[in-house]
């Protein structure tokens, strides 16, 4: 199961679209809706955002990290075109992977392949004929 937070629902359609596993993808629009979803079930790896309303991905981390849930060591994948510096502080960065925007496809697909150890296996889409 993946969890994509992000505030911007064309950009989680896309994140959605790019992994082609609807069924083993939970979305959320915030952090905050993101925490919630995350202390509810288990997830191989959660794809955050890092500039959002209610909760910043800086703060989600922090809940993920400090307070119990099921997913405290799960992989956390951030996509931003800023990474602010206390996401390279060893408290919080264990399991921590960064894809600066603008994605591309196949890093994606690559990144989640090798973080979720093989448990998730993404393929792109096949192209219309």
């Amino acid at each position: 199961m993946i969890l994509i937070i992000e505030d911007e629902i064309e950009i989680r359609e896309l994140y959605r679209d790019i992994l082609n596993l609807d069924e083993c993808v939970v979305e959320a629009a915030d952090g905050l809706d993101g925490w919630v979803q995350s202390i509810q079930q288990k997830f191989d790896v959660i794809i955050c955002d890092y500039k959002m309303p209610h909760m910043d991905g800086v703060q989600f981390l922090h809940a993920l990290r400090t307070k119990e849930n099921p997913n405290m060591d799960v992989p956390v994948i951030f996509i931003s075109g800023f990474i602010p510096d206390i996401l390279l502080d060893k408290e919080f960065s264990r399991s921590i992977y960064f894809l600066d925007k603008p994605i591309r496809a196949q890093q994606m697909l690559r990144l989640v392949r090798i973080v979720s150890q093989g448990r998730l296996n993404p393929r792109p889409r096949e192209e219309a004929s």
